[in-house]
């Protein structure tokens, strides 16, 4: 867990965060440690967030991983509700044209 300590704006690029990192067993900490990560959201001093160590000596990296995996059930979800639309359509296109062929020719069953 990265608790925000202080804004660094080194003058160059966007913000970042200083703070210092604990693991969650609370067995290892890391002091002054930079916040690195993409659309990382840090709004007060004091704010934690869920970070993950990857033995870099100067930064932690947020982790990201509930939110990448809400992400990807969306994509499912939302891939899942195409694949039965399009099946529908399909499905009742098919129905009809059968129906439709089997009106002209109502001798050919």
């Amino acid at each position: 867990m990265f608790t925000a300590q202080q804004e660094d704006c080194g003058g160059r690029g966007p913000c970042t965060w200083k703070g210092d990192w604990v693991s969650d067993d609370g067995k290892q900490n890391r002091k002054n440690v930079r916040l690195a990560g993409d659309d990382v959201r840090v709004d007060n001093v004091g704010e934690r967030v869920d970070a993950l160590d990857t033995g870099s000596p100067t930064s932690v990296y947020a982790d990201r991983h509930i939110g990448n995996t809400l992400w990807v059930v969306v994509w499912v979800l939302g891939a899942v509700a195409l694949l039965v639309f399009c099946g529908r359509v399909i499905w009742r296109l098919l129905r009809e044209h059968l129906l439709l062929r089997a009106n002209r020719n109502p001798g050919s069953r």
